[in-house]
């Protein structure tokens, strides 16, 4: 590798700075000004790298040189890189520790700078995730800042299309599946509440029942044996029509109810019950437990 030598403070043109060095901001104010002493006072250490005879690496080296008026060394990159982009940001980064801010601006200047490249190669270059580099290449597209590109390049070299979108029957496809899981989801969703439900009454009437139960045993045993019989032979509506009756002359008469007269009424309708209930053929309830084996057929 040969490095060319140049004299600051000669009559030599000054060398322009190539378009992808300009990823990076310059140093100014102290920064720079401590670059200029140690540069002063050790030489230049590292070759200004130049490609399509522009620097590409080491605009604040060259400036600090021509501040000391110290010689600056040279040397063409153009055989050894081949991708400019990737180099600059090697090079600086491997200098600078950059804020997701800073690293968010280079990404906005690569795209800028070449909006062929896919995402991948961006993201490999700036050391993210390639869809940190979509999402910042879609809000500048969205914003005007770059143009949509129809192709890119992707890490091997090839051309690619820039976005590989779905086609429309695919897209309602996979609508109408998302939208059948989020039904299937939602009908799962209420035969679950349902059944909570169900279980929660079903506890309640459990519970209620108990009570009153243990509430009729202990006024009338009698009483609560007959209610048990008169349920068992099929006459709950018939129980349920003579409370009910009894219940309703008792709330249209009012404290005015004669209670030996209540009594014998609802005796009378417990008879007249007992005779339907005679006549009555028994429910046959099921039997709990496991079904008998069959026969084995011979």
């Amino acid at each position: 590798m040969s490095a060319a030598i140049a004299i600051a403070g000669d009559c030599q043109p000054p060398i322009p700075y190539h378009p992808l060095a300009d990823v990076f901001p310059l140093m100014e104010g102290a920064e720079f000004d401590e670059l200029v002493a140690d540069i002063k006072a050790h030489g230049l250490r590292e070759h200004i790298v130049l490609h399509d005879g522009r620097i590409l690496d080491g605009r604040n080296r060259y400036r600090a040189c021509l501040a000391a008026g110290v010689p600056h060394t040279t040397t063409n990159g153009d055989a050894r890189i081949g991708d400019p982009a990737a180099y600059v940001i090697s090079a600086n980064i491997r200098r600078r520790h950059l804020t997701a801010e800073q690293k968010r601006e280079l990404i906005e200047k690569l795209i800028r700078a070449e909006p062929t490249k896919s995402n991948r190669q961006v993201a490999e270059t700036v050391g993210v995730s390639h869809t940190h580099v979509n999402k910042v290449r879609a809000e500048m597209e969205e914003a005007g800042d770059v143009e949509t590109a129809s192709t890119s390049i992707d890490t091997m070299g090839r051309k690619q299309p820039a976005k590989k979108g779905w086609s429309h029957e695919r897209y309602k496809q996979h609508r109408a599946k998302r939208d059948g899981v989020k039904r299937e989801r939602q009908v799962g969703q209420e035969k679950q509440r349902e059944k909570e439900r169900r279980e929660g009454n079903f506890e309640l009437s459990e519970t209620e029942a108990k009570r009153f139960a243990t509430k009729l045993i202990a006024l009338d045993r009698d009483l609560a044996q007959e209610l048990r019989r008169l349920l068992s032979v099929g006459a709950e509506l018939e129980v349920m029509d003579a409370i009910g009756d009894g219940l309703g002359q008792s709330f249209a008469a009012g404290n005015d109810v004669d209670p030996d007269a209540a009594a014998e009424a609802m005796k009378a309708k417990f008879a007249a019950i007992d005779g339907a209930a005679a006549t009555t053929k028994p429910v046959d309830k099921p039997k709990r437990g496991r079904p008998p084996k069959a026969e084995a057929r011979p």
